[in-house]
């Protein structure tokens, strides 16, 4: 599998994420948004974890091993950014939402 045939793969499972995220969007009222949250989560971790190793196939040998190690760490620290990024937004939007209980 050459470069060109994994940028395809991560351009094809990015269009799958967008669909899958517009499916999850409108039926965030009949599942409830900690659900559609979770399974979007877990979908997105799977795309990301399959497109990555897809690349190691272009590798022989002890080289293939040396591969999956750097995939596999890069996999993790990729995430920590949008992660984060998801946390916070997703918190200032709910903070928004929540009546103001503050004692006056």
């Amino acid at each position: 599998m050459g470069v060109p045939a994994v940028g395809q793969a991560r351009t094809v499972t990015a269009a799958v994420a967008l669909a899958g995220a517009l499916v999850f969007l409108v039926q965030v009222s009949s599942f409830g948004v900690r659900r559609v949250a979770v399974a979007g989560s877990l979908l997105a971790v799977a795309a990301l974890v399959t497109v990555s190793f897809a690349g190691i196939a272009t590798f022989a040998g002890a080289d293939r091993s040396w591969a999956a190690g750097w995939v596999t760490a890069a996999t993790g620290w990729i995430w920590l950014g949008p992660v984060l990024a998801v946390v916070l937004l997703a918190s200032a939007a709910l903070m928004a939402r929540l009546p103001d209980r503050s004692v006056p």
